[in-house]
């Protein structure tokens, strides 16, 4: 089909044009219709309800006639094209009536209508029972209550309640009921489970039975009730926490002025106390017990492990571990400490990165390393109060040992020994020094007991003896006389075969004074120069009143002549 160009709309009121419109192109499709977009018409003409509108499109500028269309009576719709370059359906005045020649709305459809697109407004009303995939952001109750519950089943609420569930019902004062016979949820109360009821005050019960949980107390299982003034309880019958008490596990239950429970029967932790384990309780005053049965600690005690016990700042580590004393530690299975302010370890070691530091250690240290000159064992300000004990073990590197006496079982090994007891000395069976071929050590009784050296002994100074024994030939420096002439003699002196020489002066006598006789084979007495006079000598006398030498004969010889007494 042809289009028509250059169109001219001119609308009109009873028959004269109040409004023309711009040129417009008639462009039908492939089935003859054509859409006809009228520009700049003032709607405002058209408002009169009495007045007969038509629209009129002609060409050869109105010179001849293609359509007249008429327009129903007001109020009516037609399509304006905005100058925005928007589509929209605009009233001239009053309503729209689809199906209805009285419209009450704005738009009033009569019949079903469908919606390719949303529908948006800013309230609906009317039944939504067959709505689907409705999703809501936000519920608000205006003096009102919701009550989703199974047709046919029981439920009141009033003041902002929510209940949920079949049964659940008489929930108020902003209580929420949600489950199976849920009730009786008030005052901010929550219930959530099978009957879950009379949570008030702001508490909440969770779980099957879980009730009179109030006062911001919270029970979380079944049968958690009577949790109160903040008082938290989790889990099957963890029940009656309170004052900020929080009680995890079956049966944890009783905790109470922040007290934690954490386990099956963990229960009566108070004052800040803390059990955790199967029936750790009785916990109070910060004091932590932590694992099964670890109960009663006192005050700002801390035990870890079954069957673990702290006293009053104590610490306990380990299963059946008791720190008994006030301020004690007890580390280890099993360890024991009954001592205030001491630790005590049982059969595990401790391992630490850091430093140990402690005023005094005891026990056994035999496997401790880097005690040596780089750390210093400061046993040089110790007293010691019992005996050191080497147990065959040598005491190397020592710059000075100084002591009372000192035995050594196995020998000694040092650069000097300086003894300064004038009564004890050195004792010692042995002295050995570098050289092995140097050993001091006591000599026999047959060698007349003392000091017995197996090679020569130099000493560089004076060598001082009350008497001394052996070979003294290549001795040197011995003074010429021995003062024998002062000497009292306490036995006889034998000779041996050997004769006995005097060096006198030339005019000195020899005399020898005897109270017993003096045997001898013979008598040699010698002196001056050859064939010098006997008359010069002294000769041989015998003391007054004593017998003459006793002898049957005398021979004297003098140089070279010789005298004989008979």
């Amino acid at each position: 089909m042809q289009d028509i160009l250059d169109v001219k709309v001119d609308v009109l009121a009873n028959g004269s044009v109040v409004g023309s419109s711009d040129t417009v192109n008639l462009q039908p499709d492939a089935n003859g219709f054509f859409t006809v977009f009228v520009h700049n018409v003032d709607p405002s003409l058209l408002v009169t309800s009495n007045t007969g509108y038509e629209l009129v499109f002609s060409t050869g500028n109105g010179a001849y006639e293609v359509l007249r269309l008429p327009l129903t009576s007001v109020p009516f719709a037609k399509a304006l094209k905005g100058p925005a370059g928007t589509d929209n359906l605009i009233a001239a005045k009053g309503n729209i009536g689809i199906g209805t020649t009285a419209p009450a709305y704005k738009l009033d459809v009569t019949g079903d209508a469908h919606f390719t697109s949303s529908v948006t407004a800013s309230k609906f009303y009317g039944d939504g029972s067959a709505l689907t995939g409705i999703t809501v952001s936000t519920i608000t109750m205006l003096n009102g209550s919701i009550a989703i519950i199974p047709s046919g089943t029981g439920g009141s609420n009033n003041n902002y309640a929510i209940s949920i569930g079949s049964d659940a019902y008489s929930n108020y004062d902003r209580g929420v009921g949600v489950g199976y016979s849920a009730y009786n949820n008030y005052d901010d109360g929550v219930g959530v489970g099978y009957q879950a009821h009379d949570n008030y005050l702001s508490g909440v019960g969770v779980g099957d039975g879980s009730s009179w949980n109030v006062d911001y107390g919270v029970g979380v299982g079944p049968f958690t009730v009577y949790n109160y003034n903040f008082g938290v309880g989790i889990g099957g019958d963890a029940s009656y926490n309170y004052n900020s008490g929080v009680g995890i596990g079956g049966d944890a239950m009783y905790n109470y002025g922040y007290g934690v429970g954490v386990g099956y029967f963990a229960r009566n932790n108070y004052s800040y106390g803390v059990g955790v384990g199967a029936e750790a309780a009785g916990n109070s005053n910060y004091a932590v017990g932590i694992g099964a049965y670890s109960r009663n600690n006192k005050p700002y005690g801390s035990a870890l492990g079954t069957y673990s016990y702290a006293a009053s700042s104590s610490v306990a580590m380990g299963s059946y571990s008791k720190a008994n004393a006030n301020n004690s530690v007890a580390i280890g299975a099993g360890t024991i400490n009954n001592s205030t302010g001491t630790v005590s370890f049982g059969s595990y070691a401790i391992l630490t990165s850091s430093n140990i530091t402690a005023a005094k250690y005891y026990g056994d240290g035999s496997n401790l390393t880097g005690i040596g000159a780089s750390a210093g064992d400061n046993l040089g300000n110790h007293t010691a109060t019992m005996d050191l004990v080497m147990a065959n073990f040598n005491i190397g590197g020592a710059n000075l040992v100084s002591g009372g006496s000192a035995v050594f079982a196995n020998g000694a090994t040092a650069a000097s020994f300086t003894a300064t007891g004038a009564a004890l000395g050195v004792d010692t069976a042995k002295v050995r020094f570098t050289d092995s071929n140097i050993i001091l050590s006591s000599a026999s009784p047959s060698q007349s007991g003392g000091l017995y050296a197996s090679t020569h002994v130099y000493v560089n100074g004076d060598l001082r003896a009350t008497k001394l024994y052996g070979d003294v030939s290549n001795a040197t420096g011995f003074p010429a006389g021995d003062n024998l002439g002062n000497h009292t003699a306490t036995a006889s002196l034998n000779m041996a075969n050997n004769q006995k020489t005097w060096a006198l002066a030339k005019t000195d006598p020899l005399m020898l004074i005897r109270s017993e006789p003096v045997l001898a084979a013979g008598f040699l007495v010698g002196g001056g120069a050859a064939g010098q006079a006997v008359s010069r000598m002294a000769g041989l006398s015998a003391r007054a009143g004593k017998p003459s030498l006793g002898a049957r004969r005398l021979t004297a010889s003098f140089g070279n002549t010789m005298v004989r007494h008979f």
